[in-house]
């Protein structure tokens, strides 16, 4: 990440999740993996993406969420702009 991004809350995040082995950059940080439910690889060129690698970090590793519990871009289907989604695990505590 630049130089610059290495105080904010979101590069730390990001910093511990690769520390923790649950993101992993490429070597030009043009792309990251998440170590989720399933490996999911992305474009890390948009800052939207920084913010959501760093809430990843956040949920697994500040508040215990199972990584493998985790997905990322999952399909909603028939899904039209006004749809929302609620996801509830039975099993979760």
């Amino acid at each position: 990440m630049d130089k610059k991004d290495n105080t904010s809350i979101f590069y730390r995040n990001i910093q511990k999740g690769i520390d923790s082995k649950i993101l992993l950059l490429n070597d030009d940080e043009s792309r990251i993996i998440y170590y989720c439910s399933r490996e999911y690889s992305t474009s890390f060129k948009n800052p939207e993406e920084k913010v959501r690698a760093s809430y990843f970090v956040e949920l697994v590793l500040d508040y215990g969420y199972p990584s493998q519990r985790i997905d990322i871009e999952v399909p909603v289907e028939r899904r039209i702009p006004d749809d929302r989604a609620i996801v509830k695990e039975q099993n979760m505590q």
